[in-house]
């Protein structure tokens, strides 16, 4: 199996296509009756670890698969190995379990504290919180605009060479008016979502910010409606559509289907006044992907770490990770 990257120039970045792609195609989940494990076919979700040098966490979202491809992977966070060095995806070492994708993915199963199963509705984004050692995922995804609650959950990072499981130490619902979301980012370590798209007659937009407050009593938390990000200059907010954003340093990353945006504000700035400035102004970076069909939707996107000037991961729905380097 070739291994290479393709390399190519856009606007002043480098961007380069990882191998290998990690679909149905390349490596099929099922074969007759037969089992193989998870590709990354429908990811929805990327993020770096801090702890684990060149490890991204993924999620994938898996809405319409038939058991057991349905089960084998919607309750699971995946982990890939990237070296920055050599700008190659890594197989885990063959002593390492649960791997699938000719050694390349690993899975944890998701639990809830009580070792019941997270059952993925719609699981669209996962969040890094370094500060805790912490992921955040949840079931952000609302298509259908249907009023009901959306959950989130937030597990102690796993040691991906030895975890076959982890157990969610918080959980909790919030009622965010039937959106449509597959961004989600910390700011504080606290939850905030970008909305996709909102029900038709919504009092919320295209492009704004979502805080979900940590809960303080068991019931269902209210999201609290912040500024809208700007859309590009040229684009209306009706073709925003964000779906995945990551934040460092005062930088956000968003991706839309066909690119991806950053958004700059003071690296000093906190909570409600960072996500105010980010919003204040159009994204500084705009770009496009190269038209290539083929690859489907970018639906997630990540900073690199340790951080590499402004470098980032990017996958496709089709397991097509794009590698980016600003300033290259």
């Amino acid at each position: 199996m070739k291994l290479s990257a393709v390399a190519f120039l856009l606007g002043t970045e480098e961007v380069s296509k990882l191998q290998p792609v990690m679909n149905n195609e390349t490596f099929p989940e099922r074969t007759g009756e037969t089992y193989h494990g998870a590709n990354l076919h429908e990811a929805s979700g990327i993020v770096a670890s801090h702890r684990h040098a060149g490890v991204f966490w993924i999620i994938r979202d898996g809405i319409g698969n038939p058991d057991p491809v349905r089960v084998g992977y919607r309750r699971t966070v995946l982990a890939v190995r990237f070296d920055q060095g050599s700008g190659k995806l890594v197989r885990w070492p063959k002593q390492v379990s649960q791997t699938s994708c000719d050694g390349f993915v690993k899975c944890v199963y998701l639990k809830r504290a009580d070792g019941t199963p997270v059952h993925n509705i719609d699981i669209e984004d996962v969040a890094l919180d370094p500060a805790q050692n912490c992921l955040w995922l949840g079931n952000i995804g609302n298509n259908p605009h249907e009023d009901k609650p959306g959950e989130l959950f937030r597990f102690p990072e796993p040691d991906p060479l030895s975890a076959t499981e982890v157990r969610a130490d918080l959980s909790y619902r919030y009622s965010a008016s039937g959106i449509n979301s597959e961004s989600l980012f910390l700011v504080d370590g606290v939850p905030h979502l970008l909305v996709k798209t909102a029900p038709k007659g919504s009092a919320l937009r295209q492009g704004q910010v979502l805080k979900l407050p940590l809960p303080t009593e068991p019931g269902v938390v209210d999201a609290v409606p912040l500024s809208v990000l700007q859309p590009p200059n040229g684009s209306s907010e009706h073709n925003f559509k964000p779906t995945g954003a990551d934040l460092r340093d005062g930088k956000l990353l968003v991706a839309r289907a066909n690119g991806w945006l950053r958004y700059e504000a003071d690296p000093a700035l906190h909570g409600d006044e960072l996500v105010k400035a980010l919003a204040a102004a159009p994204p500084k970076v705009h770009r496009y992907w190269e038209p290539d069909h083929a690859l489907v939707a970018t639906e997630a996107i990540a900073w690199t770490h340790p951080p590499l000037a402004d470098s980032f991961l990017s996958l496709s729905e089709t397991g097509q990770f794009r590698w980016v380097r600003e300033g290259a």
